[in-house]
């Protein structure tokens, strides 16, 4: 068998994204041991239902041909990583060679994929075993986070874009930019580049939002932040137990240690996180539930009630067993959900250990059994929509941090006991602001698409002019000082990489541009068409 890469960072068959074109040769006639290692592979991955199905059979290949069976592991792998297949995958066949064109979010995912593939498989002589396949796809995925987009926002962002024949270019592995020219807009994860970066600022740091909202008249929690061993006994003899330390500067729960209920606990957690964070912030505990607002340009869109990782006990199984079950649902293994699954670490035994519990030990029937310190949902917490419950003034309260933070997009995060209740009446305290929060429970809601919609973008008229030989320029694609783009390509560079663009309005040929040459590159040039566009 011979392979070779083709990488099209441009675009090209109508596809939206980038691309990479395999052609093969020199196929095995009849199933190889390669041919039965990549049968069981798949068979042991868990099915994908893509909407854009490989069409094999155009190449003249059947379902159990070697190079299918290579191209469907390539396709199930990569999109279990994150990848996005947004247009089909295409097959052709020219007698001696076949060529599959692969969309991809990552031509780089793609061939690394490829290749592991190839490596692993084609001369192994045993079968993999369950445990070998398991750890094999586990280091796929762990490298394959690099090589695509990061954080479940931009991948929601990117299919609502998509949906919309909005232009999109993943730029690195945090930014992604939409649309040309004076139309063109970047986003961060859910950062806009129209969020005020003072907000921002105030955002990223715990201790100063919570001293800001405080000073600005809104209920927050009782904070202070930690200078020396004293400050924590001098807190608790004013404030008592239970209290929470936490780094001001993190995200996802990282570090955050609740329900302290002693000074030589909080000592000893306070020397932990200080060899590993910066500022420390100190606070009560506060009972209640905890609630995700966001808050879009200073209206509520959307409320989640959050809830900590918990599993409930049967009476039978042990509670590590209990979390292997949770963590086997489809709603935790989806690439796309924000809900992680359940890490069994340091942190759960030691929650569990409050619980004169571990994950060996068997609960009782019916009781529940807490493994996180906090609801986020990167330690396996869970939140069910709460958008018509949350009280009116608990939402006007949200939109008056949002206007005062002066942050586009938010999350701020409220603690309740109960939050169809007002504020004022039962306790609740605002927790924190997010001035970049991962938006939804599972793959892309509403809030994405009102963030797309509200980025401005508008497509600029756009002329290419394609020449034999190469005397192009690098296009200023994302200069939005232009409102109009003209691009001048060789025809040798469309037909190597793409088009630089994924819509035109004009298309002319230089003369010396051979006919076969712009028949070629005719089939290649797809637009979309202007009615379709930001639809």
């Amino acid at each position: 068998m011979k392979f070779q890469f083709q990488i099209m960072t441009g675009y090209a068959y109508g596809s939206q994204q980038p691309a990479v074109i395999l052609h093969a040769s020199e196929m095995p006639e009849q199933p190889t041991q390669f041919t039965a290692n990549l049968a069981r592979l798949i068979a042991h991955m868990p099915p994908l239902v893509s909407e854009h199905a490989s069409k094999h059979g155009d190449a003249g290949l059947d379902e159990g041909d070697t190079l299918t069976l290579l191209i469907k592991a390539l396709d199930q792998i990569t999109l279990d990583c994150g990848d996005l297949r947004l247009t089909p995958v295409l097959w052709s066949n020219n007698g001696s060679t076949f060529q599959c064109f692969l969309p991809t979010l990552s031509p780089q995912l793609a061939v690394w994929v490829f290749q592991i593939l190839v490596q692993n498989l084609e001369n192994r002589d045993d079968p993999m075993s369950e445990e070998t396949q398991d750890e094999f796809l586990k280091q796929i995925k762990k490298r394959a986070r690099k090589l695509l987009p990061s954080g479940t926002n931009a991948r929601s962002l990117i299919i609502s874009a998509s949906d919309r024949k909005m232009p999109f270019h993943i730029f690195d592995g945090k930014n992604v930019i939409f649309g040309y020219g004076s139309g063109s807009r970047i986003m961060n994860s859910s950062l806009t580049d129209a969020e005020n970066v003072i907000g921002v600022r105030l955002a990223k740091n715990k201790a100063t939002t919570n001293h800001y909202l405080g000073l600005s008249g809104f209920p927050v929690t009782n904070q202070i932040v930690v200078q020396k061993v004293e400050d924590i006994r001098n807190f608790t003899k004013t404030n008592g137990f239970p209290i929470v330390l936490k780094p001001t500067s993190e995200e996802q729960g990282r570090g955050v240690n609740t329900f302290i209920t002693s000074n030589e606990e909080a000592e000893k957690k306070l020397k932990e996180l200080s060899q590993t964070f910066g500022q420390i912030a100190l606070e009560r505990h506060y009972d209640g539930d905890g609630y995700r607002v966001y808050v879009l340009d200073g209206k509520v869109v959307w409320t989640g009630k959050l809830t900590a990782a918990q599993v409930i006990g049967d009476g039978v199984h042990t509670v590590r067993a209990l979390i292997e079950t949770v963590n086997a649902s489809e709603e935790r293994a989806a690439v796309d959900s924000v809900v992680k699954k359940i890490p069994m670490d340091d942190v759960v035994d030691e929650i569990l250990a409050k619980q004169s519990l571990s994950l060996a030990s068997v609960p009782d029937e019916g009781q529940k059994v807490l493994l996180s310190p906090t609801t986020n949902a990167s330690r396996g917490g869970t939140f069910v929509p709460f958008n018509d419950e949350l009280h009116p003034e608990n939402v006007k309260l949200c939109e008056d941090i949002g206007k005062t933070m002066n942050l586009k997009c938010s999350g701020i995060d409220l603690i309740s006991v109960d939050a169809s209740k007002p504020w004022h009446e039962n306790g609740a305290v605002i927790c924190e602001v997010n001035a970049q929060p991962q938006i939804g429970f599972n793959a892309r809601v509403e809030l994405h698409d009102m963030l797309v919609d509200g980025l401005g973008v508008t497509p600029v008229p756009i002329s290419i002019e394609v020449h034999a030989e190469g005397t192009e320029h690098d296009a200023p694609l994302f200069d939005r000082s232009r409102d109009r783009l003209h691009l001048r390509l060789s025809a040798q560079r469309v037909l190597n990489a793409g088009c630089p663009v994924q819509y035109f309005d004009e298309l002319t040929f230089a003369d010396n541009v051979p006919e076969k040459t712009r028949t070629r590159l005719t089939s290649m040039l797809r637009s979309t068409p202007l009615e379709d566009r930001h639809a």
